[in-house]
């Protein structure tokens, strides 16, 4: 009863509680109700055949629940009818655990038909189930049609080289497999070879379990030489597989050239101490292998010695597990010898007791050393990070499809997105999650570095001394001087910003060595250490010890994604341009339905041109994914709607990434179908990106966790009195290369930094959603996300009518919006990007972004006016152009003390006001035409308006547009019918007219708005 109500609870774990029938039955009568769900746990309990049916009938109408566990229930033969055919209608299931359950081989056939129709099923588990091998059979024929179950379990089943066989021919065509365990049963040599048949084509399959099966050495050698020309599997578990030297041999020899594969598992195998030596020589020279299993393997204190020859050279093994007998230390201690040789070791775990605790922790020890001399350093590499950045038009389900992208479940009462949602998303392996934003970014970082070998000595000698991590404030020169808080220069040493891992300091274990052993100078840095010179050890060292660096060696590869999900309605869009980046990810979603419908079509192809044309203006190298939304309410039509998009997007953007549906990605997140699609797209768009590419140092790195932290309290920094301070403190000394970060830092998502004015480039916003939630609260649609209403209780409901009417926001309504925050910083920040403008002196603002369409109307005389044409064709007349040219000249009228309110009419498309007596004039937005208007009525100071408006337009291209828009200006005079460029008007002495140059835009545009305005 209550998971019916229930509206909060994502994850329901009910194992071991003796759950019957009964019980599972209440359970699916929620299921009916809940919309929440996505986790539901109910293993080994007593629910039986009937409960079984009773949860998965529920699921033809549940569209949440992503993961089922039913392992070991009771469950008999009679249950795949139904099973089968609730997965060929139910789309939202992505794991279902059956394993322990009797189903029998013939059961399998049902569950390979519903196989072939299901495109959301993602992990299925069936260990354990008297499959044999005519369950593997039919479930083969499946999984030649399937393409989107990427992990599938059938071990201990009973199968033999027959299913194997069947298995293996499946791998070859199949693309979607990313994971396969056959553990436990009965292939043999024989099958064995299938399958390496199958790995010498298959290019998708990245986990291949082999376990338990008796291939021995016939079989090993047919995997290893599979594993030659492999390219894509990462991890291979040989385990329990009666395997003998001729067989490590094969194996060792294939480590010599594979270049992928990162885990092997050959534990519990008599491989015999020769094997050391063969897998000794191959760690000499693989470069890929981190984890590397032997335990139980028969290979001797000898053998041992001879894999601990190749840690001295070895720099990516980070896990190694033996034991088969006890060491003595004298014979093992060649091991910690190894490590202190390699400065490049990675090493850091054991799966053994064959070392005493002693040497352990002296080998863990310089694990650390290692890792705390990679802190130290001024290694750079790169952070696999990058923005992905979703817009269309409102409605379009870009919420939903982040969600999607993110493993979570559809939500049709989710309300539209308020201005922009910003997230971390992390792509580790096949997993997507939402995660958030930490303070250990250095530490993360470090892990890398110790992956990857340390440069040359030589290279090391010739760094400068200035690219030390920790320093002495008294060594530094008068430049950097310059940029420290001069209150704070008083000689210390500095060490990195403290930082939490989930909220607790960790410390490390006793059997860190004493302070003096770290105070010498480090030789193989040329650098000294970040403990001081007093040898204190510095809080970042303390904290991470090394269960972190295990735990992170795989985290650290993991892809990041800075989500940026924009509000789809056109208010939205004059605010936009600030936080679109030139690097990223570009995902454009339209509502599918839309081309097809005759009266929506022609307004989705602009609103799709108009955000082809916005990316190209802005990014014009990022990557656009042109994504189709409710694509199962058009199934069927696919390539009519890329007929269509190809009418009009032809090949004018060549940034747009190409599907297999050629112009879009079509996808449903109702049952996630052509999500998988979209992932692919969007990680193989990742890694190609050449922004990606760009290495940083750890000085960086350590300045933004002192960033981070400071965000926790503070949404914004000063750059001058806060930022430069910090990046002293971590040896960045240059402001040249402080402002070089944080423009990385701003690309990748990490702050808000606009550098074109030198006033907004002292400001560093820290927390991106803060400072869109702020701007939101202003720039809003009444229609969707509020009302005047809402401004009833605090007396203010006529001030919010006047404010979506007529775009006129009072001071009262401004510090009711943004109650509690700092309200001065955010007025002339909105002011600063041309958002809002002065009206009544201290008293009410203009936002034009606010102005509904359609309220106002051009005068009716404007044929008796001289006309101004500013045309953007040759680029692209961004949406909020317009609106900050209108900013820009109320506020100009305001400074000048010319602005009368009874003079000066406003509207979404249209501005008209008296800019000197006897001189009005009108501006017209015209975006059908790519075109803005200007009318004039008399010859007085036209020439000194048209200079003054150029300059304006200037100003904004250059301040928000980043310089990219290209226009031209041309003359119609009173009365005619044709445009005259100004060249030619000038030289028919047409009166008034001024041909603007570049030098007057460059001096003009250059300086921040206040002298922009006095220069006026």
């Amino acid at each position: 009863k209550a998971l019916a109500k229930n509206n909060s609870c994502e994850s329901l774990w009910l194992s071991w509680n003796e759950i019957n029938a009964e019980g599972a039955r209440s359970l699916a009568a929620a299921l009916v109700e809940n919309s929440r769900l996505e986790k539901l746990n109910l293993s080994t309990n007593q629910i039986g055949t009937e409960g079984a049916t009773a949860i998965v009938n529920a699921l033809k109408s549940n569209s949440s629940l992503r993961q089922l566990n039913l392992h070991n229930n009771g469950i008999d033969p009679t249950f795949d009818s139904v099973l089968a055919d609730v997965l060929k209608v139910n789309r939202g299931l992505v794991k279902l655990h059956l394993g322990q359950n009797y189903y029998g081989h013939k059961s399998m056939l049902l569950l390979a038909q519903s196989l072939k129709l299901n495109e959301t099923l993602q992990g299925l588990y069936l260990s354990t189930c008297s499959i044999r091998s005519d369950g593997a059979k039919s479930l083969a024929e499946g999984l030649k049609v399937n393409h989107t179950l990427n992990e599938l379990v059938l071990s201990y089943n009973g199968i033999n080289f027959e299913g194997a066989r069947a298995l293996a021919k499946a791998l070859k065509v199949n693309t979607g497999l990313q994971e396969f365990s056959i553990a436990g049963n009965r292939i043999g040599p024989k099958g064995a070879r299938y399958f390496a048949k199958a790995l010498k084509v298959n290019t998708t399959l990245q986990h291949l379990t082999l376990s338990g099966n008796k291939i021995k050495d016939v079989g090993t050698k047919a995997i290893a030489a599979a594993l030659k020309k492999n390219k894509t599997l990462l991890v291979l578990n040989i385990h329990f597989n009666m395997i003998r030297l001729d067989g490590a041999r094969a194996i060792a020899s294939s480590l010599k050239v594979n270049k992928t594969l990162e885990t092997l598992i050959v534990t519990d195998n008599d491989l015999g101490k020769e094997s050391g030596v063969e897998f000794s020589q191959a760690l000499m020279e693989n470069n890929t292998l981190r984890n590397l299993r032997i335990l139980f393997s028969n290979i001797g204190a000898e053998g041992i010695q001879e894999i601990a020859k190749a840690l001295s050279v070895n720099s990516t093994l980070n896990s190694l597990g033996y034991c088969d007998m006890v060491l003595k230390d004298n014979e093992a201690s060649i091991l910690k010898d190894a490590l202190e040789r390699n400065p490049n070791s990675s090493l850091i775990d054991f799966k053994t007791n064959c070392i005493s605790p002693t040497l352990q922790d002296e080998i863990h020890t310089l694990v650390r050393k290692n890792f705390h001399r990679t802190l130290n350093s001024d290694r750079k590499a790169e952070i696999k990070r990058i923005r992905l950045m979703i817009v269309g038009q409102g409605k379009a389900g870009k919420s939903a499809t982040v969600r999607s992208l993110l493993g979570k479940s559809f939500n049709p009462n989710w309300d539209s997105t308020v201005g922009a949602d910003v997230q971390e998303g992390v792509v580790l392996k096949n997993l997507w999650t939402r995660q958030k934003l930490q303070s250990d970014q250095a530490a993360r970082f470090a892990v890398r570095l110790m992956k990857q070998k340390l440069p040359t000595r030589n290279a090391q000698k010739n760094r400068s001394a200035k690219s030390r991590l920790t320093w002495k404030r008294s060594h530094t020169d008068e430049r950097s001087q310059s940029l420290i808080n001069t209150d704070s220069a008083k000689g210390e040493t500095f060490a990195v910003d403290t930082v939490e891992i989930e909220g607790e300091n960790v410390s490390l274990p006793p059997s860190v060595p004493s302070d003096e052993e770290y105070i010498e100078r480090d030789p193989l840095l040329n650098t000294f250490s970040v403990f001081g010179d007093n040898g204190s050890v510095s809080e970042l060292e303390r904290q991470y010890d090394s269960d972190f660096i295990l735990q992170t060696t795989d985290a650290v590869d993991a892809l990041t994604l800075s989500i940026w999900d924009f509000g789809g309605q056109e208010v939205f869009y004059t605010m936009h341009h600030i936080f679109l980046t030139s690097s990223g990810i570009y995902l454009l979603a339209f509502d599918s339905r839309s081309l097809l419908d005759p009266v929506a079509s022609e307004d989705a192809k602009q609103y799709i041109l108009f955000w082809l044309r916005s990316i190209s203006l802005h990014a014009p190298n990022a990557s656009i994914l042109l994504v189709g939304t409710f694509a199962a309410d058009v199934k069927g039509n696919f390539a009519v709607l890329d007929k269509i998009l190809n009418s009009f997007i032809k090949d004018r953007f060549p940034q747009l990434l190409r599907s297999s549906c050629d112009y879009f990605f079509p996808i449903d997140n109702k049952d996630l179908l052509g999500i998988a699609d979209l992932r692919l797209a969007i990680k193989n768009c990742a890694v190609t990106d050449s922004a990606l590419k760009q290495e940083v140092s750890m000085r960086w790195m350590s300045l933004l966790d002192s960033i981070i932290e400071k965000s926790k309290d503070q949404p914004y920094l000063s750059f001058s009195n806060q930022v430069c301070n910090m990046a002293a403190d971590v040896g960045i000394l240059k402001q040249s290369e402080i402002i070089e970060a944080m423009s990385f830092f701003h690309e990748r998502g990490f702050v808000i930094y606009l550098d074109s004015t030198a006033i907004l480039s002292e400001i560093i916003v820290t927390n991106p959603q803060w400072l869109v939630d702020m701007l939101s609260k202003v720039i809003r649609d009444d229609s969707f996300h509020i009302t005047a209403g809402d401004f009833k209780q605090s007396g203010l409901e006529a001030e919010a009518k006047r404010a979506f009417s007529t775009g006129e926001v009072s001071l009262d309504l401004l510090e009711e919006v943004w109650k509690g925050q700092p309200i001065d910083f955010l007025i002339d920040l909105m002011k600063r990007t041309m958002l809002m403008s002065e009206w009544r002196k201290g008293n009410s603002y203009l936002v034009p972004s606010l102005l509904r369409r359609g309220k106002y109307k051009a005068p009716s005389d404007l044929e008796y006016c001289n006309c101004l044409k500013f045309d953007f064709t040759e680029t692209f007349l961004a949406f909020g152009v317009f609106q900050r040219v209108v900013c820009l000249c109320v506020e100009y009228l305001f400074q000048k003390s010319k602005l009368d309110e009874h003079e000066i009419e406003v509207g979404p498309d249209f501005a008209s006001f008296l800019f000197e007596k006897d001189f009005k004039v009108h501006l017209l937005n015209e975006q059908s035409s790519q075109c803005i208007f200007v009318y004039a009525q008399g010859p007085k100071l036209f020439s000194t308006f048209l200079k003054i408006l150029h300059s304006m337009i200037s100003k904004v291209n250059a301040d928000v547009m980043h310089g990219k828009l290209k226009w031209t200006v041309q003359l119609r005079r009173i009365k005619e019918t044709e445009f005259l460029s100004l060249d030619i008007a000038r030289s028919q002495q047409v009166p008034g007219v001024y041909v603007p140059t570049f030098e007057d835009q460059e001096r003009l545009v250059a300086v921040d708005l206040d002298s922009f305005l006095e220069g006026l």
